[in-house]
């Protein structure tokens, strides 16, 4: 396991976030979403993916003052807005644009729905819908209050529990994992070059060097 990811990595994770905003924004009566909402949406999919075994997001969570969170969300959101995929709203609210949505739709049609994906997505669609409906104080508790195994630990305990600063999720290797979510070569590059037209330090030449 590391905590540094690799450029395919960082395009699949901004792709699947976009997919999942589109997927929180579906969700009825549900509350806008903010960055805040977005950073304990993703961590309950990626540890509940993590805890399995399976490789889909890659970024590494850790406990922080404010429960889990990962640094690399930040760079995502900055990398879509700069895209014009998503788009601020009042205070740190999120949402997507019209093109956004468009491609966000486009990529679960016919990449997160397609072969075994279908098993990753069906499970995030579940984990969404049950969570994204849910008012942020709530979320939160609900977060504290779940059993959770830090990395290098041997015993599960309340997130509410666990001293700052340990580490929550780490990328799996392609040996580690017992699946793994597989975007195919042209929509990385698809998705990447959207993101590199807009932001600075995606050079869609590196990707198939990796």
């Amino acid at each position: 396991m590391r905590q540094q990811r690799s450029l395919i990595e960082t395009i699949t994770d901004e792709a699947l976030t976009l997919s999942l905003l589109a997927e929180a924004e579906s969700v009825p009566n549900a509350p806008t979403i903010d960055r805040l909402r977005l950073q304990k949406l993703i961590y309950q999919v990626a540890y509940t993916w993590f805890e399995r075994r399976w490789k889909g997001f890659n970024y590494a969570f850790f406990r922080y003052r404010h429960g889990p969170f990962t640094k690399d969300l930040y760079q995502t959101e900055v990398d879509l807005a700069a895209a014009g995929l998503i788009q601020g709203g009042n205070g740190w609210a999120i949402g997507l644009s019209a093109d956004g949505r468009e491609l966000a739709e486009q990529l679960i049609e016919r990449v997160w729905l397609a072969g075994d994906n279908s098993i990753f997505w069906n499970e995030l669609r579940g984990i969404i819908r049950e969570h994204a409906a849910m008012s942020t104080p709530a979320l939160i508790s609900k977060i504290y209050a779940s059993d959770t195994m830090p990395i290098g630990w041997r015993e599960a305990w309340p997130l509410s529990d666990l001293p700052v600063g340990v580490d929550l999720t780490r990328i799996l290797e392609d040996e580690e994992s017992a699946a793994a979510l597989e975007m195919p070569p042209e929509w990385v590059d698809t998705f990447g070059l959207t993101i590199a037209r807009a932001s600075e330090g995606h050079d869609l030449e590196r990707l198939h060097a990796v």
